[in-house]
């Protein structure tokens, strides 16, 4: 018995020596295993900044096509490639630079001013969006209202071309920057707006615009008097005056423009007529139209007048003649001769 006594007790003391083995085994594994979740959790707060960085890199790259480029070709790199490559631009640069520590500093000062000048340039464009909003608000109400004037007025100049066989239009040319690069449409240059006159006096020619290579000396007077006579339904007034608008003009432009003007200072208010014209000429052609209403007034002065001008009866000659030349024709075209309602005064 004293021997199965020794024998067990050894037995005891080496399953005690097992135990204590085991428990100090467990307890080293449950601080490896504690290490280890301590290291989990470090790496995942590694691992979550590190994909916001690779998600700012992402950003950046979108906007910076040689980012892009380079990232391309870092797919098939190692943590360890890359540190030693960051390592060797690291020593390139203390050796292009003597190993200035201002660099990488001066780097983030320029990035921070670079993101400022970002912000600014956002500001800007939100502004200069609001400002072409409220430039398009106030065009819509006003530029629809200059283009029913600039219709009216060629309506007006097309009809007197229209009267004498020729064809003329007004038109508004609204100049307009060019677009964009991405498309978008460019401004308008309001103060380069300008009022274009085209004409056509031959059959065969197009409209043309107005200016002095293409029409004649008569070609352009006679489109200023119908495009100022186009401009008077605009504006009232009691008279306007005419001075000298036939000197410079052929025959024939002179006997368009003459009936034209008669025409309309002849013609009642609601035809837009109404208003009073004084023709101031030193001269005028035979054979113009005349209708009622008009008052031709002759001034005879200068130095080749006779002594006893004031005898002289000016309205008298007149009558005399228009007696002379009425028993001279046989037959006389109504629209070609002085009607007996113009009074002439001398």
């Amino acid at each position: 018995l004293k021997i199965r006594y020794i024998e067990a007790f050894s037995d005891v003391e080496i399953l005690k020596d097992r135990n204590t083995q085991h428990r100090d085994r467990l307890e080293a594994k449950n601080n490896e295993l504690k290490d280890a979740n301590e290291e989990v959790k470090t790496m995942s707060v590694a691992v979550k900044e590190m994909m916001k960085q690779a998600n700012k890199v992402v950003q950046l790259s979108q906007r910076q096509p040689d980012l892009a480029a380079l990232l391309a070709t870092l797919v098939d790199h190692t943590v360890d490639q890359l540190e030693a490559d960051i390592d060797s631009e690291k020593a390139r640069l203390e050796l292009t630079h003597g190993g200035s520590s201002n660099i990488i500093k001066e780097f983030e000062e320029r990035e921070k001013q670079i993101q400022k000048l970002r912000g600014k340039l956002s500001d800007f464009e939100t502004q200069l969006a609001e400002y072409d909003h409220a430039i398009n608000e106030i065009r819509g109400k006003w530029e629809p209202k200059l283009d029913e004037i600039i219709k009216s007025i060629s309506d007006a100049f097309s009809d007197s071309f229209a009267r004498i066989g020729c064809a003329g239009q007004v038109t508004l040319d609204k100049a307009e920057d060019e677009a964009g690069a991405d498309g978008e449409p460019g401004g308008s240059d309001f103060d380069q707006w300008s009022i274009q006159i085209h004409v056509k006096f031959r059959e065969h020619e197009n409209l043309s615009l107005l200016d002095s290579h293409r029409q004649s000396g008569g070609e352009r007077a006679v489109s200023t008097i119908f495009y100022l006579m186009a401009l008077q339904s605009l504006s009232a007034s009691p008279f306007r005056v005419v001075d000298e608008i036939n000197q410079g003009m052929d025959p024939r432009n002179e006997r368009m423009v003459h009936g034209r003007l008669v025409d309309i200072a002849c013609a009642p208010s609601e035809n837009g007529g109404g208003g009073q014209y004084f023709l101031i000429t030193p001269k005028l052609l035979s054979g113009l139209v005349y209708k009622p209403g008009m008052r031709v007034l002759c001034i005879y002065s200068g130095e080749h007048m006779p002594k006893d001008y004031e005898q002289l009866d000016f309205g008298q000659a007149v009558r005399r003649m228009r007696a002379i030349r009425d028993r001279g024709r046989a037959v006389e075209d109504p629209t070609q001769r002085s009607n007996g309602h113009v009074d002439v005064h001398a």
